[in-house]
C-alpha cells in the first residue's frame, strides 16, 4: 500500500486554530494521528473474530474536510463535480458470531 507517508509513522500537525474556521486560537494547538488504513481497521476487527455486517463508502462529510468541497443542500459537503471519485467517510457493522444487534 502506497501513500503520502509511512503508515507507522506518527503524524504531528500543530494548528494555530480549528478546522471549522472559528479564528479563536487554540489553546493547546498540537494534535497527533496514526494513520489506520481501512484493510487493517478490518483485519483488525476479524481477526478477532467479529464478522463484518456492513461497510459503507460515504462521499460526504458534514463538515467541509477540504478546502474544494462544496455543500450537497442538506448540511453536508463532497467533492466537486469532476473530483477523482473517493470516500470521504466509511461506516461499518462488525458483529459476534454473526448475531447482528439493532
Amino acid at each position: 500500500m502506497g501513500g503520502r507517508w509511512p503508515i507507522d509513522e506518527l503524524l504531528v500537525f500543530d494548528e494555530a486554530q480549528t478546522y471549522t474556521g472559528d479564528p479563536t486560537p487554540l489553546a493547546a494547538s498540537r494534535t497527533y494521528q496514526w494513520i489506520h488504513s481501512l484493510p487493517r481497521i478490518l483485519g483488525a476487527l476479524t481477526a478477532t473474530g467479529l464478522v463484518l455486517d456492513f461497510v459503507h463508502e460515504h462521499p460526504w462529510l458534514p463538515w467541509p474536510p477540504f478546502p474544494m468541497c462544496v455543500p450537497t443542500g442538506n448540511g453536508a459537503y463532497c467533492l466537486p463535480k469532476g473530483a477523482p471519485s473517493l470516500p470521504l467517510a466509511v461506516s461499518l457493522r462488525a458483529v459476534k458470531n454473526r448475531i447482528a444487534r439493532t
